[in-house]
C-alpha cells in the first residue's frame, strides 16, 4: 500500500500494515545475516545492500504507521 494512503486508513488496517512491515523487517534482518553465505564476493554486498535497503523501508513505514496510530488514538500493539 502506498504510504500516500496511510491516512485513510482505519485503526485496524494501520494495524495490519504495521504488522506486515514488522514481518518485512524480519526477513530482511534474515536475508542481510544470511549474505555472507553467498560465496562470491560482489554477490553478498549486493545482497547485503538489497537486504538493508528494505529493512530501511520497513523502518521507515512502521514509523509512519505507528504515527498514524498515535494521530487517531488507536489502541498500540507492543511491538
Amino acid at each position: 500500500m502506498p504510504e500516500s494512503q496511510f491516512s485513510a486508513l482505519d485503526c485496524p488496517a494501520i494495524a495490519d500494515q504495521l504488522t506486515q512491515a514488522r514481518v518485512t523487517q524480519a526477513h530482511a534482518a534474515q536475508a542481510r545475516r544470511d549474505s555472507w553465505k553467498v560465496v562470491i564476493p560482489v554477490a553478498v554486498g549486493a545482497r547485503y545492500i538489497d537486504a538493508s535497503r528494505h529493512m530501511d523501508e520497513s523502518e521507515r513505514r512502521a514509523t509512519l504507521l505507528v504515527q498514524e496510530q498515535q494521530a487517531k488514538n488507536c489502541v498500540q500493539v507492543s511491538g
